[in-house]
């Protein structure tokens, strides 16, 4: 008889009692043999931006497993260290069951981004797809999904209904962190591992929150410099620093803060060149709920992912800084001036040379309004020219404008 295996992948940073949940009602519904938690692994200076290294998250998994007979844990994508690419786990999965049927396990978000991950179709053909919708209006729209990828790829799909445990790994950490505890939250074993090791405790020096007040501010400007120049092509990290330029030149012009000005400029694009499956990974991670249009539209991730990566793994906790990198891409009605500033200095930042963008500059520097105006009906047109959905965010924004015009008319 052919051994079917569920595989369960993520971070589990730390595994909390709602992965277990949702690991033995999968076992129950689809009826696995066995079902395997395989953490990814992370470089080893993530841990200081709140992510434990691996061969922690590894070993609280093991606990949590240890009291259930087909629950396991395989170490298979820590062993092969780097970026994690599920159709490559797949593939090694294959080569140690050959004769196993495999059952991949994902968020309800995730699922729905299932046909942008990398070499979907290998991966498709190689596992059945599994979901769980968590409210009873997801179901027909995973359903639906499930379908279309049954009649585009021939996956085979199982999307179930059961009651899934409200809670995140972010929760746990947040509770850990302000000293509240968590039992009952994570397995008892798990909770021991974590208290005895002082785990997801502040450490001194560590909060980088006050990010404009504290320390050197250039040392921390030339510190995420730094992490920029790694991440990023040089083009494009030569488009931050214009950005962070110019944001610098309108704040200081229109009267916003300068520093949050030059800092949200510089870090807008933190995650532009991450694999889209990766930026996926980080807005399921901190249990970010993508729209539809979010979904279908691969270019507005990297500003979600970002200010998630700033906010969880930098530690930067202002709100303005935040929404400034959210809102880049969309902006939205109710704009503060920060996040103007940097809309606007990402169109026209001294490295663009598109046609029009220095009547567009002349524009900007004359009236933020007006340049808002301009970006947003050139966003809308451009959308409408290549029949791409227009989110939400970008109609508000340019209502909010229209009608403010004809309020004051």
């Amino acid at each position: 008889m052919t051994e079917r295996i569920g595989i369960l992948g993520g971070t589990f940073n730390p595994i909390h009692n709602g992965h277990i949940k949702l690991a033995l009602e999968f076992i129950e519904r689809l009826g696995l043999d066995r079902l395997l938690l395989i953490p990814v692994w992370t470089p080893p200076h993530k841990s200081a931006d709140g992510m434990l290294p691996a061969d922690l998250r590894l070993e609280m998994c093991r606990l949590a497993a240890s009291a259930y007979p087909k629950i396991e844990v395989s170490s298979i994508e820590i062993e092969r260290g780097g970026t994690s690419y599920t159709v490559d786990t797949l593939k090694e999965l294959k080569k140690l069951y050959p004769e196993a049927r495999l059952f991949l396990i994902t968020g309800s978000d995730m699922f729905l981004t299932l046909d942008k991950w990398k070499d979907f179709k290998a991966i498709a053909e190689m596992a059945d797809l599994c979901a769980c919708a968590r409210h009873g209006g997801e179901y027909s729209k995973l359903k639906q999904f499930a379908l279309k990828l049954e009649k585009e790829y021939g996956a085979r799909c199982h999307i179930e209904d059961f009651p899934v445990v409200d809670l995140s790994s972010t929760d746990v950490r947040e509770r850990l962190k302000n000293m509240h505890s968590a039992k009952g939250l994570v397995p008892d074993e798990v909770l021991k591992f974590i208290e005895d090791k002082g785990l997801y405790r502040d450490k001194p020096g560590s909060d980088r929150s006050n990010l404009m007040d504290s320390g050197s501010y250039e040392e921390k400007l030339s510190y995420f410099r730094d992490i920029l120049k790694r991440r990023l092509s040089e083009k494009r990290f030569i488009h931050s620093l214009e950005v962070s330029k110019e944001a610098e030149f309108l704040a200081k012009k229109f009267g916003a803060d300068v520093k949050k000005a030059e800092f949200a400029g510089l870090v807008h694009d933190i995650e532009k060149e991450t694999p889209k499956d990766v930026q996926l990974q980080t807005i399921e991670k901190y249990s970010i709920i993508l729209d539809d249009v979010e979904r279908s539209a691969p270019k507005l991730l990297h500003a979600i992912s970002g200010a998630a990566v700033l906010q969880y793994e930098h530690k930067i906790t202002d709100t303005e800084i935040l929404n400034a990198v959210r809102y880049h891409t969309t902006a939205r009605a109710g704009m503060s001036l920060l996040e103007k500033i940097i809309y606007l200095a990402d169109y026209i930042s001294a490295d663009r040379d598109y046609d029009g963008v220095d009547e567009l500059r002349r524009t900007v520097h004359s009236s933020l309004e007006k340049g808002l105006d301009v970006c947003l009906r050139f966003s809308i047109e451009e959308l409408l020219k290549k029949g791409a959905p227009i989110h939400l965010d970008t109609v508000r924004a340019r209502n909010e404008l229209i009608l403010a015009r004809k309020d004051s008319e």
